[in-house]
């Protein structure tokens, strides 16, 4: 289950990278994704609840949010 950690990390710390708007969003909604899984896993309520915000906020963007 510590790849998934491992997994999210890297898609979140490869977001920070990106210069394109869409793209840091789309690495950082898969990276979150990812620490849901490893929170259910590991039994971190804290985690899984985070990130779950986190998803919710970068498809809002993603979506709705930039269309206005």
């Amino acid at each position: 289950m510590e790849s998934l950690g491992i997994a999210g990390t890297i898609f979140v710390l490869v977001s920070f990278l990106m210069k394109d708007y869409r793209k840091t969003r789309f690495f950082n909604l898969i990276g979150a994704a990812l620490f849901i899984l490893y929170g259910i896993s590991i039994n971190s309520l804290s985690t899984w609840i985070l990130n779950s915000f986190l998803v919710v906020i970068h498809l809002y963007f993603l979506t709705i949010g930039r269309k206005k």
